[in-house]
């Protein structure tokens, strides 16, 4: 077979079903205070959080922070909030910033052997101490912790749990044959170090212009591609560009988007996710793409212009997907490297974006909390992340989830292959050479 060959034979189809309904704004106002956000998924984590610790720990009691008394053990759950000396603030604005902060804003981590962990519910706070775990633990989870008030007016824990994963659909009957979801982030057409070629062999890929015949019969089985936020990069010298700057900068990487989707949906379905680089709101869900900037691909009935974060249903398998956003809040403010744990941990708290409004924007809900997982996803995927990395975890009744972290295309060349076949995934790399998997 020669190269066009996968272009012209068919592609596998899926069953395809969005769920992106909690994610997207019908009416934004911005006149509610944030606190209520706090109020809200404290009153909806909280039951769950304390069905867990009262399973885990039968017997002893569950106070309110205010009701524990000194040397008496017991169960309290609130909200977490991690002091931290490191921490931005907007008074640094005003006054000579720290060394230390100043060094810390240059890098990645803003941790200190310093921090400290409080609990607060609505009666009151109090500062956690013994056996606080470390880890990817970050202001606005939700947490029960077992112990008792030491001499010095600190809550000594002897253990913690979190609502941990939720409930899991049950998969549709797995495809007899090889089927695959393609997930690509980082494009950053337009940006710093951006290749058109490398981009442009993507397109020859997925479309089955590329490679031998391996190739080809494996991009007939790629059923859809998600692409994962941060397509677009608006070129600067590091000075703030004014408002008609940014508009002639976006303008060239929007169109070299548009013909990039226009390509790439004319051959398969494709979700477009925003990301913190693309032209729609930094405060998470970001809302998708408007129409009239991708005037030639948003044409096409394959294109899904979808919030960030993204869920859907295809074949049966259930997808949850953000670009990148939560994670990297989460690195930054926690302990740790592993990424992949801090997704997992996520699933565990049964948040999305924990650090959200503290530290990473979000919009001011006050009568719902988008971000409380009501069901666990088959396969959690966040994009633009500095390398590819997967595995399977299980929860506490059998949920299994993959976990993956799609690397930034810009940085790194590489795509991920989902097989809805067995939940199996492989990494790709486009190289200006040839192809690697």
């Amino acid at each position: 077979a020669g190269p066009g060959a996968a272009a012209a034979a068919e592609r596998r189809a899926a069953t395809y079903v969005g769920k992106d309904e909690p994610f997207v704004l019908k009416d934004a106002k911005f006149d509610k205070q944030y606190a209520q956000i706090y109020f809200v998924r404290l009153a909806t984590l909280r039951p769950l959080v304390r069905e867990r610790a009262e399973r885990l720990w039968p017997g002893t009691p569950v106070l309110n922070i205010l009701d524990v008394e000194e040397d008496v053990e017991c169960i309290v759950v609130g909200t977490v909030y991690k002091d931290m000396k490191l921490k931005a603030s907007v008074l640094d604005e005003y006054g000579e910033a720290d060394a230390a902060v100043a060094a810390a804003a240059r890098g990645a981590k803003f941790t200190s052997e310093s921090d400290a962990v409080v609990l607060e519910d609505e009666s009151a706070r109090i500062v956690l101490g013994g056996e606080v775990p470390k880890g990817p633990l970050v202001t606005g989870v939700i947490l029960a912790a077992k112990g008792h008030v030491g001499p010095r007016g600190k809550f000594i824990v002897s253990g913690v749990t979190s609502a941990g994963f939720p409930a899991q659909p049950a998969p549709a009957p797995s495809p007899q044959q090889d089927k695959y979801v393609a997930l690509v982030s980082g494009l950053g057409i337009g940006g710093p170090g951006y290749s058109p070629l490398r981009v442009q062999l993507l397109v020859d890929f997925l479309t089955g212009h590329l490679g031998n015949g391996r190739e080809e019969e494996l991009v007939q089985q790629v059923a859809q591609l998600v692409v994962a936020g941060d397509s677009m990069r608006v070129a600067s010298d590091g000075a703030a560009p004014t408002v008609q700057e940014a508009r002639e900068g976006s303008l060239p990487p929007l169109q070299e988007l548009d013909m990039f989707i226009t390509q790439m949906a004319a051959a398969m379905s494709v979700d477009l996710m925003p990301g913190s680089q693309d032209p729609t709101n930094v405060t998470l869900p970001q809302q998708p793409f408007h129409r009239c900037l991708l005037p030639s691909s948003s044409c096409y009935s394959t294109l899904a212009r979808v919030p960030n974060p993204h869920a859907f249903q295809i074949d049966g398998v259930s997808f949850l997907g953000t670009s990148g956003q939560n994670v990297d809040d989460i690195y930054m403010y926690s302990e740790g490297e592993d990424r992949l744990d801090m997704m997992r941990q996520t699933l565990e708290y049964r948040h999305l974006a924990p650090t959200a409004p503290d530290t990473l924007g979000c919009y001011p809900f006050w009568d719902r909390e988008p971000f409380v997982l009501g069901e666990c996803p088959h396969v959690y995927f966040v994009g633009n992340q500095p390398a590819f990395s997967t595995k399977e975890v299980t929860g506490a009744e059998g949920q299994k989830v993959r976990l993956i972290t799609v690397p930034s295309f810009q940085e790194t060349g590489t795509i991920v292959l989902v097989n809805l076949k067995d939940l199996s995934c492989q990494p790709v790399s486009v190289c200006l050479d040839g192809l690697a998997s």
